[in-house]
């Protein structure tokens, strides 16, 4: 919601990084106030392969890849935020690993033991919490299950999808704990988080409960 600022940077980047790879982006909107879907119309002129979402009176990040997954044909799906806090130039490399066997690759924010930097004590203290509970619930070893920048195979998120909540934002975690590690191909690739640009971040400690 409300990032209407940072989707020309974020398209723009996409747009080169992927150069001849054959997509679609949809960009997903809850109706913000700033009118986000006005700049998302304006670049679908120039690239029809990017499109808008505009729900009304719906919200929540699981539901939007949930309509956009259903909406889409793609044997991949990437999942990115458009608060330029995931690093789109690793999107290439995300697929590749995909089309290599993994069925998730997941962008760490962790991994190798790195962190966000610039974060406060009292929201590092809340994503560590998240993060090791969320680990005693799965099966998986990873270092960032909470990851909201990820490449999935489509066919794992369709079998999956009827078990997968509305509501809330850490959507990868509630897709991992529905599989035995047996059962699918996970990878990991680091990156560094980045400071948000515009927009509000919707992580809470009600969040974590």
């Amino acid at each position: 919601r409300n990032e209407r600022k940072n989707l020309p940077l974020l398209l723009e980047q996409i747009v080169e990084v992927l150069g001849e790879v054959q997509y679609d982006i949809v960009v997903v909107d809850d109706d913000s106030i700033d009118k986000t879907w006005e700049v998302v119309d304006t670049y679908h002129d120039l690239y029809p392969n990017i499109r808008g979402l505009r729900r009304i009176r719906r919200v929540g990040l699981a539901s939007a890849v949930v309509e956009v997954v259903f909406s889409c044909h793609g044997e991949f799906i990437a999942v990115i935020d458009s608060d330029l806090q995931h690093d789109a130039a690793l999107l290439p490399d995300m697929l590749k690993l995909a089309q290599n066997g993994a069925d998730i690759v997941i962008g760490s924010r962790y991994l190798n033991g790195s962190k966000p930097e610039h974060w406060t004590k009292w929201r590092s203290l809340i994503s560590s919490f998240a993060t090791r509970l969320s680990l005693k619930l799965i099966k998986h070893q990873v270092s960032d299950p909470l990851s909201g920048f990820f490449v999935i195979r489509r066919k794992i998120f369709i079998n999956c999808i009827n078990n997968i909540g509305g509501r809330g934002f850490k959507i990868l975690f509630e897709i991992i704990a529905q599989y035995e590690p047996k059962d699918i191909l996970i990878k990991e690739i680091p990156y560094q988080f980045m400071d948000r640009k515009e927009g509000q971040s919707k992580f809470t400690l009600s969040t974590v409960i």
